[in-house]
C-alpha cells in the first residue's frame, strides 16, 4: 500500500527566503525535468510545504493553539468560556476576539515584505 512518504521528499539547504510555495514548485519541477532527461521517466511536483522556523515565536504560537483548541471545546460543551485559561489571563476579552486578533498577527507573518515576516528553516 502506497502511503505519501513513499513519494515526498525532504530538501534542505534552501535560502531562508524560499517561502513563496508557487516559486519553488516551479523551480523544483524545472530541476526534475532537466535531471529526468530521459523518455521513459517522469517526474511531476504536485506541491511543496515550506519549513518555517519560528522559533522566536514558539510562545505566541503555543497561545494561539491553547486558544483554539480552547474554542473547540466550549463549541463541543466540554466547559465553558469563563472556564477558560484564556479567561484567565485576560477576563475583559472574549476567546472570539483572542482568536481573530492572533490570526490578524499570524497572516502578517506571511507578508512577503513585512517587517514580522517568518523566514524559511531551510526545509521544505
Amino acid at each position: 500500500n502506497s502511503t505519501m512518504s513513499d513519494y515526498a521528499l525532504c530538501l534542505t539547504g534552501l535560502p531562508k527566503d524560499a517561502t513563496n510555495e508557487s516559486d519553488l514548485r516551479d523551480w523544483l519541477q524545472e530541476q526534475f525535468t532537466r535531471g529526468f532527461d530521459r523518455e521513459d521517466t517522469t517526474c511531476e511536483v504536485y506541491g511543496v510545504s515550506i519549513g518555517y522556523d519560528y522559533t522566536s515565536r514558539c510562545a505566541d504560537v503555543d497561545g494561539m493553539i491553547s486558544r483554539l483548541v480552547e474554542q473547540v471545546e466550549v463549541n463541543n460543551g466540554l466547559y465553558t468560556e469563563i472556564h477558560t485559561t484564556a479567561a484567565a489571563e485576560e477576563p475583559s476579552r472574549c476567546l472570539a476576539d483572542m482568536i481573530h486578533e492572533d490570526r490578524i498577527r499570524a497572516h502578517a507573518w506571511f507578508a512577503e515584505n513585512g517587517n514580522d515576516r517568518l523566514y524559511s528553516s531551510g526545509e521544505a
